[in-house]
C-alpha cells in the first residue's frame, strides 16, 4: 500500500487522480512566481470527444500533497506523446495567479495609496489578493500617484510597484500573491547536515554577473510644495558587499516616479537580485515533509542552517530557501529539491561569501544602504 504522505492528488470535475508516473510541484520566489505542478501519467481515461476529455486545458483543478492542498488553479497544458513502447500524458497545472499574468491591468490612476491598496485594486478583477508577509520597513510608504499603463498586465503592474518598495514575490496555495522582505531579525527554522538528511548537493558560485555599484535615477512628481531641482532627478546608490575596485557599475532609470527614499528601495532591490546571481545551492532530501510534519513547500522564504564542510570553508552557512520542488518518480522515489540563495537576496543584509578579489572598499561603503537612507 502506498504511504499517504507520498500521494499527490489532483481533483478536477468531481474526480480524483492519484496514479502518476512522475510528479514535480514547484514554488519559488521572484523567478517562477506562479506555483505549478507538472505530472505525467500513462493514460487519463478513454474519451470519444474533446468535451469528454479528462483534465483538459482550462479545467479548474486543485493539487494536494500528503493530504494538504498546495495549488488551487487550472489545467494549463496537456501534452500527449507516444512511441512503440510508451504512451504518456503530461499535465501542467498552474495556480490562479496565472490569470494575472495574462490579464491586462485596467488603465487608471490611484492617488495616495499604499502598496497593498494599489496592488489589490489592480488584481481585483482576477479575484486575486495581495498581502505582505510581516511588516517590511517602509513597504507601506504612500504612493502619491499610481498609474497603470495601457497593455501592462496585472502582475507586471504589481511587480513594478513592488520593486519600488524592495518587495519580493511568491504565491500561496490559494493563488494569491504574497510580498516579502527580511528585516534581519529572522531566525533559522531547520538544519540540513551533510551525512544525515542531505542526499545530494550541488553549489554554483560565480563572479561573472556581480557588479560593484548601482545607481537608480528617476523623477519625483512635482507639487505646489515641491518643484524644480529637488524633484528633477532624485538618485540613490547601492554598493555590493563584494565590491572590488568599483569597475563594474550599473546605472538604470526606475520604472516608477519616486523620491530619494523610493529610489533607495528600488536600487536596494536591484542589488539584492544581483547578489542572487552569484550563488545557488541545490540540496536533495527524502520525502515532501520536514521532520516536524510541515511540507517543504510551506517553508519557502525561510532561513535554514546548512552544515557541509564539502561545500563551505566555514562548514556552515545560514541561507534562504527560495525554491522548492516536491518530486516523485519510479527511479528516484519521493524527494524534495531545495534551492538556497544567500540571505542578501531576501533583504537580510550582507553575507559572508565573497566573489572576486578582496574588497578594496571601506567597511562603511561595502554595506548595502538601509531602506530609510
Amino acid at each position: 500500500m502506498v504511504n499517504p504522505v507520498d500521494i499527490c492528488e489532483v481533483r478536477a470535475g468531481g474526480a480524483s487522480y492519484r496514479a502518476w508516473k512522475t510528479v514535480d510541484v514547484e514554488r519559488s520566489i521572484d523567478n517562477q512566481i506562479t506555483m505549478q505542478a507538472t505530472l505525467i501519467v500513462a493514460e487519463v481515461g478513454n474519451f470519444k470527444s474533446w468535451n469528454s476529455l479528462q483534465l483538459k486545458p482550462g479545467d479548474p483543478a486543485t493539487v494536494s500533497l500528503a493530504g494538504r492542498q498546495v495549488i488551487d488553479g487550472a489545467v494549463a497544458v496537456r501534452q500527449v506523446s507516444y512511441d512503440a513502447g510508451n504512451h504518456n500524458v503530461r499535465i501542467v497545472i498552474l495556480s490562479k495567479l496565472q490569470d494575472s499574468v495574462v490579464s491586462s491591468a485596467k488603465p487608471e490612476q490611484q492617488k495616495n495609496v499604499t502598496l497593498k491598496q494599489a496592488a489589490n485594486r489592480i488584481l481585483g478583477p482576477s479575484g486575486i489578493s495581495f498581502s505582505l508577509l510581516g511588516n517590511p520597513k517602509n513597504a507601506d510608504k504612500i504612493f502619491k500617484s499610481v498609474i497603470t499603463h495601457v497593455g501592462e498586465t496585472q502582475l507586471e503592474a504589481v511587480v513594478r510597484l513592488c520593486k519600488m518598495r524592495n518587495i519580493h514575490l511568491m504565491d500561496d496555495k490559494r493563488g494569491n500573491l504574497i510580498g516579502l522582505r527580511h528585516d534581519g531579525s529572522e531566525k533559522s527554522v531547520a538544519e540540513l547536515r551533510e551525512g544525515r538528511n542531505i542526499i545530494s548537493a550541488e553549489m554554483i558560485w560565480r563572479y561573472d554577473t556581480v557588479v560593484d555599484r548601482m545607481q537608480s535615477n528617476g523623477q519625483e512628481p512635482g507639487s505646489n510644495q515641491k518643484s524644480g531641482d529637488p524633484v528633477r532627478s532624485p538618485a540613490a546608490y547601492w554598493t555590493s558587499p563584494n565590491a572590488t575596485n568599483m569597475f563594474r557599475n550599473v546605472i538604470f532609470v526606475a520604472e516608477h516616479p519616486g523620491d530619494t527614499q523610493d529610489q533607495q528601495m528600488r536600487v536596494n532591490h536591484e542589488g539584492d537580485l544581483n547578489q542572487a546571481t552569484m550563488f545557488d545551492l541545490s540540496i536533495t532530501v527524502r520525502g515532501w515533509q520536514r521532520s516536524n510534519g510541515n511540507l517543504w513547500l510551506d517553508e519557502t522564504h525561510q532561513l535554514m542552517d546548512v552544515y557541509s564542510p564539502m561545500l563551505f570553508p566555514s562548514g556552515k552557512e545560514t541561507l534562504g530557501l527560495y525554491r522548492v520542488n516536491c518530486v516523485q518518480g519510479d527511479d528516484i522515489g519521493t524527494i524534495t529539491r531545495l534551492g538556497f540563495c544567500t540571505k542578501t537576496w531576501l533583504g537580510h543584509g550582507a553575507d559572508m561569501m565573497q566573489s572576486g578579489p578582496q574588497s578594496q572598499a571601506s567597511q562603511s561603503d561595502a554595506q548595502p544602504l538601509s531602506e530609510s537612507a
